[in-house]
């Protein structure tokens, strides 16, 4: 288990844990006060977790003896529904923009997209789409979130857009927006580009981001 959270079971403040043994040992000096947990937001148990060292193999995160979880996400990408939302609070911050992003679950866990709202009354409306969606489910959840909002822009990540999804936005805009994120250190960031059918290798039809 490479990610957890940090402070109490519900924090939503995330973690990787560094896999090479050296800088364990740096981020365990600099950080001595903390507890790791598998956090609810992470679709864990709650429970406490404990950082395991090791010289000949991958360093990670393990339960505590007899403790039953059934979290079937444990990878580097498994909280990047939580560092985004940090990615958004440090944006807005710079900004001066009031915002709120929020974790939705649509069926296989916490983190299958983020909603960020800004604006009066949340009008404006940004979807991270980290599940992968059928054309049919993305026509009718756009049907719905756009009668609730001024404006809607849909980011999708590597491997959650099917291609009648991608011709239909680029139809329409011209363009698609996408995500992925790199891992800096402990954390993750995410970047953004709009895939441009005049600038894409194989135009707006390329389909899932690699």
């Amino acid at each position: 288990m490479q990610t957890a959270v940090i402070g109490s079971p519900n924090s939503g403040r995330a973690i990787i844990l560094p896999t090479d043994a050296d800088e364990l040992l740096r981020w365990r000096r600099g950080h001595r006060a903390s507890t790791y947990w598998c956090g609810t937001q992470l679709g864990g148990c709650g429970n406490e977790l404990s950082d395991r060292l090791y010289r000949d193999k991958v360093c990670h995160f393990a339960h505590r003896p007899h403790t039953s979880c059934h979290r079937t996400a444990t990878g580097a990408s498994s909280a990047d529904h939580l560092f985004i939302k940090d990615d958004l609070v440090a944006w807005t911050g710079r900004l001066g923009i009031r915002g709120r992003a929020t974790s939705r679950d649509l069926g296989s866990g916490p983190g299958d997209a983020v909603d960020f709202r800004a604006g009066k009354g949340g009008q404006q409306h940004v979807r991270f789409q980290f599940s992968k969606l059928s054309h049919a489910e993305w026509t009718s959840t756009r049907d719905r979130l756009t009668g609730e909002a001024t404006t809607l822009d849909w980011v999708f990540g590597p491997s959650t857009v099917q291609p009648e999804t991608v011709e239909a936005l680029c139809d329409e805009y011209g363009y698609l927006f996408r995500f992925r994120f790199e891992t800096h250190g402990a954390a993750r960031h995410i970047r953004l580009r709009a895939e441009d059918p005049a600038t894409a290798p194989n135009g707006c039809h390329s389909g899932p981001a690699p």
